[in-house]
């Protein structure tokens, strides 16, 4: 079992399954199903070869939530007869959240918006909360003001650092 991909959610999710034989005339089959047990859409998935014994594929979108892939290996083409010389491999992927727009709690406590805390930080040039080793550059707010320049210490994105 894999230790787990990040894919921001609506992204594609990578399935891939690398066979240690390298083998090239295997039939692998994905089932896919998110951390209630329910099927994706379109599960169970045919991988196709790639090259070099690697069967990969982009389905579908990431929720927000976690998927398991199962990954079975077999002999023939009509899914019948699984491979005794591949086990069923599983990876999970985990949602990230796309937008830049997170909550993010300051070193006070308070809760903001990412743009609402740097449009602040922008037009009173007070430091809020601070944010490690960030480069926003380039950073367009609502109002259509820029940002340019870097955040750096110690802020946190939901119980997380950055």
């Amino acid at each position: 079992m894999s230790v787990g991909v990040s894919v921001k959610v609506g992204n594609t999710v990578p399935l891939s399954c690398q066979l240690e034989s390298l083998d090239t005339t295997k039939f692998v089959r994905c089932s896919l199903v998110d951390e209630d047990g329910n099927a994706e859409a379109g599960s169970p998935f045919t991988l196709p070869h790639v090259g070099g014994g690697l069967y990969s594929d982009g389905v579908g979108a990431q929720p927000d939530k976690f998927l398991f892939a199962t990954y079975i290996v077999y002999d023939d083409a009509g899914f019948t007869i699984q491979s005794s010389l591949n086990l069923p491999t599983v990876d999970v992927f985990s949602p990230v959240e796309a937008n830049i727009n997170r909550v993010i709690t300051d070193l006070t406590g308070e809760v903001e918006t990412t743009g609402s805390l740097l449009a602040e930080l922008a037009s009173s040039g007070e430091v809020i909360g601070e944010i490690d080793d960030v480069t926003l550059d380039g950073f367009a707010f609502p109002g259509g003001d820029t940002f340019e320049g870097e955040l750096s210490d110690n802020d946190i994105i939901e119980g997380e650092k950055i």
